[in-house]
């Protein structure tokens, strides 16, 4: 699991992962300016995350997959059943491969997280 360091950036951090994680965030990065682009990218808690007025969502690597996450997602509607965890009000969705990301499943849950955030 790549975990940056306090000034690394996110490019940093990109360029620690190995395949096919690697593809996996930068098509995940791609994703949310495509989608989000008044989000502003950074660096917390060691993993990229996005934000406005508040957190909106990040990307956390594992060994076996990648976490795109929102800090809201309790609240967001899944009709597709694609949110895990069993935290306060986190939730995420496991990403294996590219096609996950290019997946338009992905970009309602981002679209209703960027509304609970009034961004």
């Amino acid at each position: 699991m790549a975990k940056a360091k306090a000034r690394e950036s996110i490019d940093d951090y990109v360029a620690k992962l190995g395949s096919p994680h690697r593809e996996i965030v930068q098509a995940l990065r791609k994703f949310v300016k495509d989608t989000a682009p008044n989000l502003e990218e950074k660096i917390k808690w060691g993993n990229p995350t996005w934000t406005r007025k508040s957190n909106v969502c990040w990307i956390i690597s594992y060994k076996d997959h990648v976490d795109f996450g929102f800090f809201r997602g309790t609240d967001l509607n899944d009709p597709k059943d694609l949110l895990e965890g069993t935290g306060e009000g986190l939730r995420h969705v496991k990403i294996h491969d590219v096609k996950g990301v290019r997946s338009t499943d992905l970009k309602p849950l981002l679209k209703q997280a960027i509304a609970l955030d009034g961004a």
